[in-house]
């Protein structure tokens, strides 16, 4: 967390079901089609996007947009296209979303975290 962020409960838009509803707009949010799952979509020869499972309880408020952790479940399918061999992974991730005054959620992005499939640590400043 940044000098910028705040916790989000600490905010008037903050109510006890927004992970709940958080989840809800995230199953909504078309990912596998957007510009940031081509960081997933190129670990295999078939990326298939399983679940994002958001974390909306530890959300914070930085730099006027509300991020929580994510969970990304994915399918990785390797190997020709007939002979396809899938394997199951998760990676970190965070979803950027914002909240308006009357607690509508819009997401904005979700940004996976796929450092660890080339072996490298997480930069998390």
């Amino acid at each position: 967390m940044t000098a910028l962020s705040r916790i989000a409960r600490q905010d008037n838009r903050w109510s006890i079901d927004l992970p709940e509803r958080l989840q809800d707009a995230v199953l909504n949010y078309d990912f596998a089609s957007a510009e940031e799952f081509s960081a997933l979509s190129d670990l295999s020869n078939a990326t298939e996007l399983e679940f994002v499972k958001s974390h909306g309880e530890s959300a914070v408020i930085e730099n006027d947009h509300w991020r929580a952790p994510a969970t990304i479940y994915v399918v990785l399918n390797y190997g020709e296209n007939g002979d396809l061999e899938p394997m199951t992974d998760s990676y970190p991730g965070v979803v950027v979303f914002d909240v308006d005054d009357a607690g509508q959620i819009t997401i904005t992005r979700i940004e996976p975290d796929v450092t660890s499939f080339y072996g490298e640590e997480a930069d998390i400043s």
